[in-house]
């Protein structure tokens, strides 16, 4: 999966973008297994949208590294190659990425599941609980929970 904060310093290119799909957020599927994903990042001024920042994600299945290995101008120049087939304004999001922009790079996995003694029910993870997420303090709420060692 690849990640970038972009800032296209462009009024017109940026309002195309955000009036073509859902503002907050968006994702775009290709047939050919590429999925991507836009959403607001900053507004620093309301009244200045060439200023504004978006983070976009392209992801595909790879059983490689996963573009860990590569600069950060390789991984661009990949993904805009990927994307280069998508239409409409999914083919402009990486297009008009600015030459510079950093892009990360992330594998995505899961934990394999296992049985385990939940105590007859009593003890049981779901949702995020369960899955290799990021730990928000959000999601840290405590109160009137038993965690068993």
């Amino acid at each position: 999966m690849f990640r970038a904060h972009v800032c296209y310093h462009d009024a017109e290119k940026i309002r195309y973008i955000l009036d073509s799909t859902h503002p907050i957020f968006s994702v775009g599927c290709h047939p050919d297994g590429i999925v991507l994903f836009n959403t607001i990042s900053d507004v620093p001024d309301e009244d200045k949208p060439d200023d504004w920042v978006l983070q976009v994600t392209c992801s595909w299945l790879d059983d490689g590294d996963q573009g860990k290995s590569l600069s950060s101008g390789e991984r661009l120049k990949m993904v805009k190659g990927r994307c280069a087939g998508m239409g409409g304004v999914y083919g402009k999001i990486w297009e008009w990425v600015p030459e510079g922009t950093f892009v990360s790079a992330s594998g995505l996995s899961y934990w394999v599941t296992k049985s385990w003694d939940n105590h007859g029910g009593r003890v049981t993870l779901a949702g995020d609980a369960v899955s290799p997420g990021l730990i928000s303090p959000v999601y840290l709420i405590v109160e009137g929970c038993v965690v068993v060692n």
